[in-house]
């Protein structure tokens, strides 16, 4: 393995946590390298979720390149390594990920086959935005999907999910009441409307109430939404990788309630 080869590095503990945000939606992925880190973007089988996941450079030059990739092949290599080499081979038609006592040659996915999705837009300078925490979002995606799993979400001065029974009715407030940051907003009024809290809860359990990489205890996550009946955003973010996650709401006869 020659030195231009070489992609990427990066902690295997980086790596680990870069896959296991990506089973959330999909296990192939479509990695593109930059000069500032890895990302890459997909879509959930039912397109019903979109995730983007980046990591940030360590060191080095960083070569510009895009491949396909399964992600049990990168998990595979970061599970218990303290670091990580991406690189081509010497004929570029095999992936070389390198451990700490081992390596991995692999054939990468047909890239031309696999497409990033475009996102929703969102201008997070602008849209109403409240801040929540991982224990609360998970405290509460699993509180109200206990009743169901449609929930209505009231974004305003608070973020609030209501969940509708047969006989029943259970709200739960996300909101950080700690978090001091303005509520951005351009909207004279909440939003309204209503999110699976299947796919929610699938990326709430991913996330880490300790973040691994840089030890912060209960770390904030943001919750976006342009409109009633639009796509939901969340964002958060661990050391060097950030991730955003887009939700397409459910919109029934009747509305929102």
């Amino acid at each position: 393995m020659t030195k231009q080869n070489i992609i990427f590095k990066a902690k295997g503990s980086e790596i680990l946590r870069f896959c296991e945000m990506a089973d959330v939606v999909t296990q192939d992925i479509l990695i593109e390298m930059t000069k500032y880190g890895m990302t890459f973007r997909a879509v959930d089988p039912s397109h019903v979720a979109m995730l983007e996941v980046s990591l940030g450079k360590i060191t080095g030059k960083q070569k510009t390149t895009k491949f396909g990739i399964q992600v049990r092949d990168l998990k595979e290599s970061a599970e218990k390594s303290e670091d990580i080499t991406i690189a081509w081979n010497k004929k570029g038609d095999l992936i070389v990920i390198k451990a700490d006592k081992w390596e991995t040659e692999v054939r990468p996915l047909d890239a031309t086959t696999m497409q990033s999705p475009t996102f929703p837009e969102i201008n997070k300078l602008s849209e109403k935005t409240v801040f929540t925490t991982i224990d609360d979002m998970k405290l509460g995606c699993d509180r109200l999907s206990k009743l169901g799993d449609l929930c209505n979400l009231h974004l305003g001065d608070s973020l609030t999910g209501i969940v509708m029974g047969t006989v029943s009715k259970r709200t739960f407030d996300f909101s950080n009441k700690q978090d001091k940051r303005v509520h951005r907003t351009n909207l004279k009024k909440k939003t309204k409307s209503m999110y699976s809290l299947t796919y929610l809860g699938a990326l709430s359990k991913k996330l880490k109430q300790k973040n691994t990489l840089t030890r912060t205890l209960n770390p904030p996550v943001s919750f976006t939404v342009k409109k009633d009946n639009y796509p939901l955003c969340v964002r958060g973010s661990e050391g060097r990788m950030t991730w955003t996650y887009f939700l397409a709401p459910r919109i029934e006869d009747g509305g929102v309630r």
